[in-house]
């Protein structure tokens, strides 16, 4: 499935290979991104509360939102306990040694993407689908 140009912003030249090809078949890209999306608005509503912010695959964590390496990782813990149900191992889900490497929302969005490109294969696709679905209808 090819992503829509839209989503083809180049990111600090940067071409993310999902942007070029989507494999995930659990999720959409609006579907990740909206996961996304709702852990990085957790972690900065306490310091914009009286600032609009609109998060972008583009922004800078630091520049745009004042989040450092410790908010990174705790976004990833968040989403390990998130995900947690969908990794056949007890094991956690998303990579906290890349946390130096994640410097954009994109960049987040890349290692989330890969990470559950290969959740799907070691799980089936569609048992993944199913619990995935599940995770995006309790945010709403």
């Amino acid at each position: 499935m090819m992503i829509k140009k839209k989503f083809m912003i180049k990111i600090e030249n940067k071409v993310y290979s999902w942007q070029v090809n989507w494999e995930l078949k659990s999720l959409t890209y609006n579907e990740l991104f909206q996961i996304i999306e709702s852990m990085i608005s957790k972690r900065i509503i306490d310091d914009m509360q009286n600032k609009k912010f609109e998060i972008k695959i583009e922004n800078n964590f630091y520049n745009d939102f004042f989040i450092d390496s410790v908010d990174i990782i705790a976004i990833l813990i968040n989403l390990d306990v998130l995900f947690q149900n969908v990794s056949p191992t007890e094991k956690s889900v998303f990579p906290t040694n890349k946390v130096n490497e994640i410097k954009l929302v994109g960049d987040l969005f890349d290692l989330i993407y890969h990470t559950l490109l290969n959740l799907e294969a070691t799980n089936s696709s569609l048992n993944l689908k199913l619990q995935l679905k599940s995770i995006l209808d309790e945010k709403k």
